[in-house]
C-alpha cells in the first residue's frame, strides 16, 4: 500500500497481514505529500510545493526520485488517465501533464479555475472525455478533454447548502440540507441521480429516519421533529411537528418496530434527553417518555428489541445502554468509554460507533455492563457508519469513506479508502440502497456502485 503521509511523506507499507501492517520504506520528498497513485513501478505525487513528483517503486526498500515538475501553486491531489496527469494545484489551478516520458514531466495545458482552492480532478480517458473538478466552494466544474491541449470548460454544479445527513428510501434519496431544507432525489438511475423536490422545513434540518411503511420520515431540527409525507416522491408535504425542549443541532434519530428515538441535544440550562415517541400512527407521531441525559452533545441513537444506545461528543459518558421496555420510564442501565463518539449503528448483539479514531466494536449481549471488544484505527475519523454484508462503511470525514471488515465483529480488519474529495472536503453520513452507496459530503452526493462479488465500490 503507498500513503501520502502530509510532512510524513510518501510511506510504503506490507500489508500481507491486514491486521498487522508494515512499514517497509519511507520517502520524504521535502513537500508535503498529500495524493499518490501509482501505475506500475511509479508512483506520482502531488507534493505541495514541490509540485509532481515521479519516484521509482520498482524496488520498495529504495523508492527513488526519477522526474519532477514544479507547478505554480501548491500540488493537492494527481489523477491519471493515460499518457496525462491531471494535477489539482490549489491557487494554481489544473495542470494537464505528459507523462508518456515518466522521467519528463511536461505542462501540457491549463485550466484557471473560478475559485480560489481547488480539491482534487478526476479525468475519464478515451472519446468524449471529461476532467471533473471539485473546488474547496462546493462546485463540480467539467471540462471536455478529448483535445487535452486545450480544455473546453462545460458546466459548473453548485447546490448552496451543507448536506448533514443521507436517508434512501427504495429508490428516493432524502437528504438534509442545513441551510435549504429537505431535498428529494431519485436513484431511479444511480449514474444520473435527480432532484425532484426541495422542502423548506425551516430550523437548519439535521438527521433523518424513514417510518416502517416507508410513507413517512421524521426529520429533526433545531425546533423538534417534523413529519414528511414521502408516499408520492414528487410532491412530499409536512403533515407534522413535535417541539422538543432542547437543541436539535445534535440529534440523530433511529426507529425500532413503531417507536422513534429522538436524542435530543443540551442547550442553555436545558438538558439533553433520550425522547421516544409512539409511532403507530406515522402520520401523528405521540410522545411517550423520556431519559435525561445531563449536559450532553448527543451525536446519534440506534435501537434494537427492548434496548436504545445514545453516543455522544462527550469524553466521558459517550456511550450508554438504555432499557426501553417501558417507553414511558426509560431507565440507563449501561455506561461505558468510547471515546469521542459521532454515529452508532447496532447489528445483533454488537454495537458499531464511528469515533474520533476509527470504529469501535461494543458487545452489548449483556446491555448492563457494555463491553469494548474491539477498536480499529482508520484514516481519519469517524463520522458514520452503515453495514452491508459483512462490511463496515464508516464515513471519515476529509478522508472521505473507510470499509472495514466486520466479519467477525471481535477482530475487524480496516481496509480500502475511497476519496470523495472530488464533490467536497467533509463527509457527514452515508447510507446504502441496494447496491449502491450514497456518500453525502459538505455540499454534494458521491454514488459508488458496490458490486455483488465485491467488496471494492467503484464510483
Amino acid at each position: 500500500a503507498y500513503v501520502a503521509d502530509g510532512i510524513g511523506g510518501l510511506w510504503i507499507v506490507d500489508i500481507d497481514s491486514l491486521a498487522e501492517p508494515r512499514e517497509i520504506s519511507r520517502y520524504l520528498p521535502g513537500g508535503i505529500v498529500r495524493g499518490v497513485v501509482v501505475r506500475e513501478n511509479l508512483a506520482y505525487l502531488a507534493a505541495g510545493t514541490a509540485g509532481l513528483l515521479v519516484v521509482d517503486i520498482s524496488d520498495p526498500m529504495a523508492p527513488t526520485l526519477v522526474g519532477s515538475l514544479n507547478t505554480p501553486g501548491s500540488a493537492f491531489r494527481v489523477s491519471l488517465a493515460g499518457d496525462l496527469a491531471f494535477v489539482a494545484d490549489l491557487v494554481g489551478g489544473v495542470h494537464v501533464v505528459d507523462i508518456s516520458e515518466p522521467t519528463l514531466p511536461s505542462f501540457v495545458a491549463s485550466i484557471p479555475t473560478f475559485e480560489e482552492d481547488v480539491l482534487v480532478a478526476n479525468a475519464a480517458a478515451g472519446d468524449d472525455a471529461m476532467l471533473y473538478v471539485g473546488d474547496a466552494q462546493g462546485r463540480l466544474l467539467r471540462f471536455d478533454i478529448t483535445e487535452p491541449t486545450a480544455p473546453r470548460f462545460v458546466d459548473a454544479y453548485r447546490k448552496e447548502g451543507r448536506i448533514n445527513s443521507i436517508r434512501i428510501n427504495n429508490v428516493t434519496g432524502f437528504v438534509a440540507d442545513r441551510h435549504q431544507g429537505l431535498h428529494v432525489v431519485s436513484f431511479v438511475n444511480p449514474l444520473e441521480p435527480e432532484r425532484l423536490q426541495t422542502l423548506d422545513i425551516g430550523g437548519q434540518p439535521q438527521q433523518i429516519a424513514i417510518s416502517p411503511n416507508g410513507d413517512y420520515a421524521y426529520v429533526t431540527n433545531v425546533d423538534g421533529v417534523k413529519t414528511i409525507f414521502i408516499e408520492d416522491p414528487a410532491n412530499v408535504r409536512e403533515v407534522g411537528f413535535n417541539l422538543t425542549p432542547g437543541d436539535a443541532e445534535a440529534v440523530a434519530v433511529s426507529l425500532s418496530a413503531n417507536r422513534l428515538f429522538v436524542a435530543d441535544g443540551s442547550s442553555g440550562n436545558q438538558t439533553a434527553s433520550l425522547r421516544i415517541y409512539d409511532i403507530t400512527q406515522p402520520f401523528q407521531p405521540q410522545f411517550l417518555g423520556l431519559f435525561p441525559l445531563g449536559f450532553s452533545d448527543l451525536q446519534g441513537v440506534a435501537a434494537e428489541g427492548v434496548i436504545a444506545v445514545v453516543v455522544s461528543a462527550d469524553l466521558v459518558t459517550n456511550f450508554s445502554v438504555i432499557d426501553i421496555t417501558d417507553p414511558a420510564n426509560p431507565q440507563r442501565i449501561g455506561l461505558t468509554n468510547v471515546g469521542v463518539a459521532r454515529g452508532v449503528t447496532i447489528r445483533g448483539t454488537y454495537a458499531f460507533v464511528a469515533t474520533d479514531t476509527g470504529l469501535t466494536v461494543v458487545d452489548i449481549s449483556n446491555p448492563v455492563l457494555p463491553t469494548i471488544v474491539a477498536e480499529v484505527e482508520l484514516a481519519a475519523a469517524g463520522r458514520s457508519v452503515v453495514l452491508q454484508g459483512s462490511t463496515a462503511y464508516v464515513a471519515i470525514g476529509s478522508g472521505g469513506f473507510q470499509l472495514v471488515d466486520v466479519a467477525d465483529p471481535r477482530n475487524p480488519i480496516a481496509g480500502q479508502v475511497f476519496n470523495t474529495a472530488s464533490f467536497a472536503n467533509n463527509a457527514d453520513t452515508q447510507l446504502r440502497t441496494g447496491n449502491f452507496l450514497v456518500v453525502g459530503d459538505l455540499y454534494d452526493l458521491a454514488i459508488f456502485r458496490i458490486p455483488p462479488s465485491s467488496d471494492n465500490p467503484k464510483e
